[in-house]
């Protein structure tokens, strides 16, 4: 998504499946919302929010609202931009992201005020209809139920288990899938109160790699990030590290690439490590 405000998406193909080590052919970029205003013509209040968006087998989920609310809608769009036939439902949930899991045909989310991590169930491609649609967005699943004080921000998703980062604590948490069991919990202590950590991503091995921002450039111009790459034991060594200048988002892919959005002077590039 290459503007949160306007909902601009840039479609992109993948010239060998999984392949995301080889330079994508651009498709085209599609407007999603051809209602939303302009953020100079519209008060602070009434600004819109892309909050976030996911990719599933069968459509692109987008979750909007505006700038002064926490619910919205969740909208649905063909993997080509566009819009489905009455493909828009209410989303009365605080939750700032959503993670798709493509093993369970899943869409993962945080609830940030009743404090724990649900699930919506989609259909599948056999069993697809309005009806369907509409039952899955009003039944969403409890997985995790967190105790306070947590602030849980982001998820992370592999083949067994998920992650989910508590913002106040720095602490990431994962979790089987099937028993909903903590498999460990790694508190972030890197550099102590230099750097804080926003983002986190789940490697097959249900390692970690975590992405920490250096707290006294966040307000002054660029921002310099930095991400490790944590090992299997107990102490989470270090592996890697990775240093980058106004970096943002950041998966890892199902063959454990990790992928950073970086903006470039004024545009924006995809950089892959393996």
């Amino acid at each position: 998504m290459s503007s949160y405000t306007l909902g601009y998406l840039s479609i992109y193909r993948l010239n060998k499946s999984d392949d995301f080590r080889s330079k994508p052919t651009f498709v085209r970029e599609v407007k999603l919302f051809n209602d939303t205003i302009s953020q100079a013509t519209t008060s602070d209040e009434d600004q819109t929010i892309i909050d976030s968006f996911a990719v599933s087998k069968l459509w692109i989920i987008v979750f909007k609202r505006k700038k002064n609310e926490l619910h919205g809608m969740i909208y649905l769009f063909t993997h080509e931009g566009k819009s489905i036939s009455n493909g828009k439902y209410t989303h009365n949930y605080p939750s700032r992201e959503l993670t798709i899991d493509t093993n369970n045909n899943l869409l993962w989310s945080l609830d940030q005020k009743q404090l724990c991590l649900f699930y919506y169930h989609l259909p599948d491609q056999n069993n697809i209809s309005q009806q369907t649609i509409e039952d899955c967005f009003q039944k969403r699943q409890s997985h995790v139920q967190f105790t306070k004080p947590v602030a849980p921000k982001h998820i992370s998703v592999n083949k067994n288990a998920l992650a989910v980062l508590d913002k106040n604590r720095q602490a990431v948490h994962v979790y089987d899938k099937k028993t909903r069991q903590e498999i460990y919990e790694y508190v972030n202590h890197y550099n102590n109160t230099t750097h804080f950590c926003w983002d986190m991503g789940l490697f097959s091995d249900n390692s970690l790699l975590i992405k920490l921002d250096e707290t006294n450039t966040l307000k002054t111009g660029s921002s310099k990030h930095v991400y490790l790459q944590l090992d299997t034991t107990f102490e989470r060594n270090v592996l890697s590290l990775i240093e980058e200048i106004d970096a943002y988002g950041m998966i890892i892919t199902p063959t454990d690439e990790i992928l950073i959005g970086v903006r470039i002077n004024t545009k924006g590039t995809v950089k892959c490590y393996v």
